[in-house]
Parts: structure tokens; C-alpha cells; sequence
């Protein structure tokens, strides 16, 4: 609001920031620096809109954040999946580096050749992981959706697929 760092908790709490903006350290109060309030409009007065406007308009996708998928986001190891091995890849990008598909490993490779088997294994991948947001979201996510699940049909596909 006005570069002051409010603490808000772990859970959001409006009557904070509300307080904030009414004390005298407050710069909108010392200045006449606009808040955040003015651009925003109240609480209750959003939350009548959003039914009604939910089904005209689009959302930020939210991904796929079932509880079912919740140990796979947090255990995996890996931001993406639903891609090749690295080692398939590898053998048949640089075939000269691994002669009958043994031996592979990144050392072998210049930095411009993992840049380019990275790049490769990204084009390959199908989903990636959000650990912040405990969700799945396609690599071919649209990021925002009308459909009422608030999941993006790029999204809604990988079920069949996870």
C-alpha cells in the first residue's frame, strides 16, 4: 500500500491492513498516496458479482489440485512430466556420444549440447508441477478458462493421461 511491510499472517486478514491505512504512519494518510483500497472495490460487493460473473467471464486457470495428486506434486523429485527419458533422448540426439546407447551420463556433454538436450526434453514434457500451489497444470496450459471447474481443457485432458 504504501512500502510499508504489513504483517498479514498466514491467513489474510483484511481488519490489518484496514488498520494500517487508518494510522497516522501511513503515508496515503502523510501524503495523499493513493492505497490499494482505492482501486479495489469492497469485499461483500465482489463476492455478489463473482456469481454472477463467473460463468461470463474467464478465470486463472487453476490446475489439476485434487487431493489424489497431492503426494506425486510433493514427492517428485522433477517440475515436469510426462516426457521421454533423458537417456532415449540423449542417444538419439548425439548418437556419436554414446555408441550403442551405453554408457550415458551429462558429463560426456559440452554445455551447448545439455542446453539443447534440456530444450529438447522440455518440448517432450506434458505436465508441469507447481509445489506452491499444490496443482498440475498442462505445458500447453491456457492459463485462463470459462469453463466452470476453472480448469482449462488443456488441463482437463492430462487426467486421462496422470
Amino acid at each position: 500500500m504504501c512500502n510499508k511491510e504489513i504483517k498479514l499472517d498466514k491467513i489474510y486478514r483484511v481488519h490489518n491492513l484496514d488498520n494500517h491505512s487508518k494510522n497516522k504512519w501511513c503515508k496515503f494518510t502523510a501524503q495523499r498516496q493513493l492505497t490499494l483500497n482505492f482501486f479495489w472495490k469492497s469485499h461483500e460487493i465482489l463476492k455478489e458479482r463473482r456469481v454472477i460473473e463467473l460463468s461470463h467471464t474467464s478465470v486463472a486457470c487453476a490446475g489439476l489440485t485434487e487431493e489424489k495428486y497431492h503426494n506425486y506434486i510433493l514427492l517428485s523429485p522433477s517440475q515436469y512430466g510426462g516426457g521421454r527419458r533423458t537417456d532415449i533422448v540423449a542417444y538419439e540426439l548425439f548418437p556419436e556420444k554414446f555408441p550403442k546407447q551405453k554408457n550415458y551420463s551429462w558429463r560426456v556433454l559440452d554445455e551447448d549440447q545439455r542446453k539443447l538436450l534440456k530444450r529438447t526434453l522440455l518440448a517432450f514434457y506434458q505436465w508441469k508441477l507447481n509445489k506452491d500451489l499444490i496443482a498440475i497444470f498442462s505445458t500447453k496450459c491456457l492459463n485462463f478458462t470459462t469453463n466452470r471447474s476453472g480448469i482449462c481443457d488443456n488441463c482437463l485432458v492430462l487426467t486421462d493421461n496422470i
